[in-house]
């Protein structure tokens, strides 16, 4: 009995600490900083810069596909923080001009991040500053969007996919969107 009440006590008094951390507003703003961090912050904003592309994109897009692991390998085979398949890096680096990559610098972070980076702004670039296509291609590859894009059903009046028919894909453009809104929130 007096360790099933010790037990509640605990409980309780665990509660009142994490809602009284809640309640005051630089706590939540800690755990959101904790579940979205910046990491390889000097990299990330170095490549960004350079490319034009949002940083805050980049940590979105890191968050989601390997939460900044950079030795992450995915089941379909993408590889580091930006997940990258081979074919993709070794094509990317090569329109870069960056002759000296080999698949070994997939999980090199400043390798990765900046083919990662020159990709996702390729693929701004290709569908017109359209995020959501620019994701979905991104995600499925630019063959499924384009055809995709090819079906008037799929597409809004603004030119962005409404329906994406990979739900994991569709997935992931959200969940991307809502990081990114997260970090443009928090940083």
């Amino acid at each position: 009995m007096k360790k099933t009440v010790g037990i509640f006590a605990g409980l309780f008094i665990l509660s009142v600490i994490v809602y009284a951390f809640f309640a005051i507003g630089s706590g939540r703003l800690i755990f959101l900083r904790w579940q979205y961090p910046i990491r390889y912050q000097e990299i990330v904003e170095r490549h960004s810069e350079s490319m034009n592309v949002d940083s805050n994109l980049v940590y979105a897009i890191i968050k989601r596909e390997s939460n900044f692991r950079a030795n992450a390998v995915s089941h379909a085979g993408a590889m580091g923080l930006m997940q990258l398949m081979e074919d993709t890096a070794v094509w990317a680096s090569e329109k870069m001009g960056f002759y000296e990559f080999t698949i070994d610098d997939i999980f090199d972070p400043d390798s990765n991040i900046r083919i990662g980076v020159w990709y996702i702004n390729h693929l701004l670039h290709l569908y017109d500053g359209n995020l959501t296509n620019a994701l979905a291609a991104y995600n499925a590859g630019q063959g499924n969007v384009d055809r995709w894009l090819s079906n008037p059903a799929n597409v809004g009046a603004d030119g962005s996919l409404i329906y994406i028919p990979f739900g994991e894909t569709r997935r992931y453009v959200e969940r991307v969107k809502a990081a990114l809104e997260m970090y443009r929130e928090l940083y």
